[in-house]
């Protein structure tokens, strides 16, 4: 009999050890899903406080629509990850920027206010923000085919490349790389 109680008594201690973990994995899940609940809440609360505390800000207004942010990235002749990098922040971000559900934070703010982007009337006018005409796009462009190219060639003969830019010019350096690579023109 003693043999029998043995094997009872471990299937029950297995029994209830199983379903005593099961417990505590819901417990644990419940838990987690009101620490989000209220972490949300808390949130929520802070936004609304900054808001009350900071009336000077919200009496201002914005001067970062998401469309002046697309409309200077268009000016500029760039694409998003350029623009982007250009900027100093992620593609992701500069796509929440301009469809409106974030807004630059005070630092990146400052860096489209150097692009030209939506300044007050005193520091820069929206005239002089179109200042990119298609002579600088081109160059740009143009400046991105010699530095791309310019990767692809071995590290010995980089340099041979980076004097006939200097000497010819970046577009005479664009055409030789194009026939040392076989790029079609």
């Amino acid at each position: 009999m003693n043999k029998i109680e043995q094997v009872i008594r471990s299937i029950v201690e297995g029994a209830v050890e199983k379903r005593r973990k099961a417990v505590v994995k819901l417990i644990r899940k419940e838990l987690k899903a009101i620490e989000r609940m209220v972490g949300k809440r808390r949130r929520g609360r802070d936004a609304a406080k900054e808001k009350a505390t900071a009336p000077e800000k919200e009496a201002q207004p914005d001067r970062w629509a998401p469309k002046l942010i697309a409309a200077l990235r268009t000016r500029m002749g760039l694409n998003k990850a350029k623009f982007a990098k250009l900027v100093g922040v992620s593609a992701r971000s500069l796509m929440l920027w301009e469809k409106g559900k974030v807004t630059p934070g005070d630092e990146n703010r400052a860096r489209l206010e150097k692009l030209g982007a939506a300044g007050s009337e005193e520091k820069a006018p929206a005239k002089k923000a179109s200042k990119v005409t298609p002579k600088v796009i081109e160059a740009r462009r143009v400046q991105g085919q010699y530095l791309g190219y310019l990767r692809q060639v071995p590290a010995d003969e980089k340099e041979r490349f980076r004097k006939l830019a200097r000497e010819k010019g970046v577009p005479a350096a664009v055409e030789e790389l194009k026939k040392r690579l076989g790029k079609q023109q």
